[in-house]
């Protein structure tokens, strides 16, 4: 097997700093415009509580789904090991990998698919480093 030149696994710190945005974001959504129509309209209140445990509790379940997902570079595949084995993916079917809101990393493939790694800590350096290896290997 060849060795990795880098290898990233899913962090608890970036999974709990996303849940909290998200369920700012949502609560936000919903509860200002509820306080703006009027204090007798209470039940909107309760929209955005049940909106931010649902996203609270998806969260948790794609968590312990991605929590033991491992990522392995190496000069010529991207591996990834998770619950359902391990998929390969050539570095030349890689068109891009891009940052996607400070929290995960967007490979898009030549195939039109698309593979999301998420909760990584530092993804915009992941991002460099898998197209740097992927330039690395055509050079």
């Amino acid at each position: 097997m060849t060795q990795a030149v880098a290898q990233w696994r899913p962090t608890l710190r970036v999974f709990l700093r996303r849940t909290g945005i998200i369920g700012l974001l949502t609560l936000f959504a919903f509860a200002v415009p509820s306080l703006l129509v009027g204090v007798r309209q209470m039940a909107l209140l309760l929209m955005p509580l049940i909106l931010a445990l649902y996203f609270v509790f998806d969260d948790v379940q794609k968590w312990r789904l991605a929590r033991n997902d491992r990522w392995a570079l190496t000069p010529d595949t991207l591996i990834h090991t998770g619950f359902e084995g391990e998929t390969r993916i050539p570095l030349a079917e890689i068109d891009s990998a891009k940052s996607r809101f400070g929290w995960s990393v967007i490979v898009k493939l030549s195939t039109g698919m698309r593979v999301e790694m998420p909760y990584l800590g530092q993804p915009k350096m992941i991002a460099i480093q898998i197209l740097s290896t992927r330039n690395a290997m055509n050079s």
